[in-house]
């Protein structure tokens, strides 16, 4: 699974580590290039190797590798040829980026987004949208689709920014969630939902509503102590309390119909009375 195999040979000798072109794109190594006032410290000592597969980030003047990445089935492997990248810790001839190269690569092995080869991402500032399109080719320009909220298409060119990453930036006509497209490889954002005054402020507050509950005599509670219980109150009589809350009886009514319906019909009623009659009449016969 190592990307490179080595030869079994050691060179002990000083050199100065370089980025290759492909370094430079790459989103572990870029940006480390050594173009400080001291530039990078020197190494001494190199294992000599063949690279098989993989990606070669960073080598030796003469072309050896040093630093190499690869995909292996689902996993990930980082092969380091020299045991002298410790000198950039110690400052050795002006050190070097020592913690964020060994912090980049230990984080690609887990796969961090921010640090894939190929990526597409998106950011918006308002109704501003920026995309970015992170990839090692040496592609000078590239297009992606743009699909917004109302189901709309277009395409939009992005250009080289930088070594790996080609940029472009929009102003989105709608609000809403827009989904950028690069075959595969998509990517989705949120434009101009914090102009909705709902989500402007999500933090749990009941500021916006003790206004309203002081001008109406009321009060505000929160769930975590508990519903609070209803109870009746007169007027002029407290309307809250700890745990609990009052309504005023208005005892006001309103009269819209009325209507009036016999209990039993006039005939029905007649024939149960004259019934009634004629069982009194049996009886008091008897």
């Amino acid at each position: 699974m190592l990307p490179a195999r080595p030869t079994g040979r050691v060179a002990n000798q000083a050199f100065t580590p370089q980025m290759t072109a492909l370094g430079e794109r790459h989103p572990v190594t870029s940006g480390l290039d050594g173009s400080g006032r001291l530039g990078w410290g020197q190494w001494y000592r190199r294992i000599d190797a063949i690279p098989l597969t993989g990606d070669t980030l960073m080598a030796s003047p003469d072309g050896a590798a040093l630093v190499v990445l690869a995909h292996f089935e689902e996993g990930r492997v980082a092969q380091v040829l020299s045991d002298h990248i410790w000198l950039w810790g110690r400052g050795v001839d002006g050190g070097g980026p020592l913690a964020e190269l060994i912090r980049r690569m230990a984080h690609w092995l887990m796969k961090e987004p921010e640090l894939e080869e190929e990526a597409v991402r998106a950011q918006a500032e308002g109704r501003r949208v920026d995309i970015l399109r992170q990839t090692i080719s040496e592609a000078e320009t590239r297009d992606v689709v743009i699909e917004a909220p109302d189901g709309t298409v277009s395409e939009m060119t992005l250009e080289k920014a930088e070594p790996g990453k080609l940029r472009a930036s929009f102003e989105a006509p709608l609000p809403g969630v827009y989904r950028v497209r690069d075959g595969d490889r998509s990517t989705l954002v949120a434009v101009g939902l914090t102009e909705n005054r709902e989500l402007q402020s999500l933090r749990t507050s009941a500021d916006e509503v003790a206004a309203l509950g002081a001008l109406t005599g009321g009060g505000t509670y929160w769930a975590s102590d508990g519903i609070p219980n209803v109870r009746a109150v007169r007027p002029g009589r407290l309307t809250k309390g700890p745990g609990w809350m009052g309504f005023l009886p208005s005892g006001e009514g309103r009269r819209l119909a009325v209507e009036r319906k016999p209990l039993i019909p006039a005939g029905a009623a007649l024939a149960l009375l004259g019934g009634l009659l004629a069982l009194c009449w049996w009886r008091e016969a008897r």
